[in-house]
Order: structure tokens, then C-alpha cells, then sequence
């Protein structure tokens, strides 16, 4: 095998490791080109038109989980301004659950699990928001980021320090 066979990238997962099939709805593929074609406007701003910007693969998904929080935080936006039918109501919650999900797939960032915690709290579900806290804690204990997630969640606005004492609260009030 020559270095570049070794470059390539694999067609079947590591081992231990299984694949995940993931489709995303139009909606959160919109949220998340939305979020694409935004950061790609930055650069063109800062370097002129026709400017190409090349990222890590990493950074890709990483700006695709932001555009589906942002996503869901719409849907969630309207869950609490509108007066909506039972069963849209249901099926927005359904999709911020899911979506929600989705982003912590692509980015691996504990907070994301912490605001999933947050949407079942949200919608009246205490013991799956406890649930989610827990394991909220237990990813954060284990999760060492990288320069690229210590970016993203500076720029999101993140003190994990606060999250997490609020997650210990919660979990101790029960």
C-alpha cells in the first residue's frame, strides 16, 4: 500500500466503531447552508469577491450543528409565540428534539446535549431533561476540545462552568 492508499479515506468504519446513516429534513439542510453561506460571507468580506475559503472537515460540521441550533431555536421561538394546533405543536417539538440530536452528531459539544436537557424542560418532560443532564455531565467530564471547539464555543457564547453548575442543580433538586 503507498501513502497515498494510506491518505484516502476509509470506505468502512474503524474498528469498534459502526455507521450511522443520518438523513436531515429540507428545513435543517436550509438552516445549516444558511449557516455555510453566512461564515463564507465573512471571508468574502474580509478578502474580497470570489474569495474560496478552505477549512478543516472538522469546521464544516461544526458550522453545520450552529445552523441547526439555530433551527431550533426558531422552531422553538414559535412553540412559544404562536398558538399553534396540539398536534403541530407536537410535531415542532418532535422536530427540535430531533434536530437538536442531530447537532450534537455533527459536533460533538456537551452543550449541545445540555440544551437538549433544556427543549424536554421545556416541553414539560422532567425526567428526560434530567436524563439528558446526566449524561450531559458525564460527556463534559470526558470531553477534551480542541482549539476549534474552544473557538466555536466562545463564539456561541458558552461558559460551561455555568452550565454545568446549573445541570448539578437541577439533577440534585431532582
Amino acid at each position: 500500500m503507498g501513502l497515498l492508499d494510506w491518505l484516502k479515506r476509509r470506505a468502512e468504519a474503524p474498528s469498534g466503531y459502526s455507521k450511522i446513516n443520518v438523513e436531515f429534513t429540507k428545513e435543517e439542510t436550509e438552516a445549516m447552508n444558511r449557516n455555510l453561506a453566512t461564515y463564507g460571507g465573512f471571508s468574502e468580506a474580509r478578502s474580497g469577491p470570489g474569495t474560496r475559503l478552505w477549512v478543516q472537515p472538522k469546521v464544516i460540521d461544526v458550522i453545520r450543528a450552529q445552523g441547526l441550533a439555530e433551527y431550533v431555536d426558531g422552531l422553538l421561538y414559535r412553540l412559544s409565540s404562536e398558538n399553534l394546533p396540539q398536534d403541530q405543536a407536537n410535531s415542532l417539538k418532535e422536530n427540535a428534539i430531533k434536530s437538536q440530536v442531530k447537532a450534537y452528531g455533527l459536533h460533538n459539544l456537551p452543550i449541545y446535549l445540555f440544551r437538549l436537557a433544556g427543549i424536554y424542560e421545556y416541553i414539560g418532560d422532567m425526567d428526560q431533561s434530567l436524563h439528558w443532564l446526566d449524561i450531559f455531565l458525564r460527556m463534559q467530564d470526558k470531553f477534551q476540545p480542541d482549539a476549534i471547539d474552544k473557538m466555536f464555543m466562545e463564539n456561541m457564547g458558552v461558559d460551561m462552568s455555568v452550565a454545568i453548575q446549573e445541570a448539578r442543580a437541577k439533577l440534585q433538586n431532582g
